[in-house]
């Protein structure tokens, strides 16, 4: 069986154990992180262990998914905080004892949020969208650089339309 000796998630050394009666266990030293695993044999010194996972040390790093810029209206929704949403909500409200620019404001909130509610997706790029976002960075529902962040974050799987 071949073995590695792990420093800080990083194969240290590398070597078969030539029929001698060793265990992880028997060998694992906690107090200075260090541990013997048994590894594959194209594991050579230098290789990371993480996660139960061996990567060579030049290997490339893995590609990162695109998964483009249509997600949900709800993971949509959610990239905004608990209180970003709940200022929005509120600052939707129409209330008489606004000025016409407020109660103007606010139904154009509601009719931007009423469309996020009635579409089938959500497109990250789309000049409405942006421009929603922009607004109520405006606005000051959202502080400053939050708009760009909303509408800029990579798309996650978890984002994705599903069929």
């Amino acid at each position: 069986m071949k073995y590695a000796r792990i420093v800080e998630n990083v194969a240290a050394e590398v070597w078969t154990d030539g029929g001698l009666d060793i265990t992880p266990a028997d060998v694992f030293v906690p107090e200075i992180a260090v541990h013997f695993t048994p590894c594959p044999d194209e594991v050579r010194a230098g290789w990371a262990h993480v996660g139960g996972q061996w990567t060579a040390p030049d290997a490339p790093e893995p590609p990162s998914q695109n998964h483009g810029t249509i997600i949900t209206p709800l993971a949509f929704r959610r990239r905004f905080t608990k209180e970003e949403r709940a200022a929005i909500e509120w600052a939707a409200v129409d209330r008489a004892d606004q000025t016409n620019e407020q109660r103007m404001q606010a139904a154009a909130l509601r009719s931007s949020l009423e469309d996020q509610r009635q579409a089938t997706y959500i497109d990250l790029k789309d000049d409405d969208v942006i421009e929603g976002v922009l607004g109520m960075e405006v606005l000051g529902l959202l502080d400053v650089g939050r708009a760009d962040e909303i509408l800029g974050a990579p798309v996650q799987a978890g984002e994705l339309l599903t069929t």
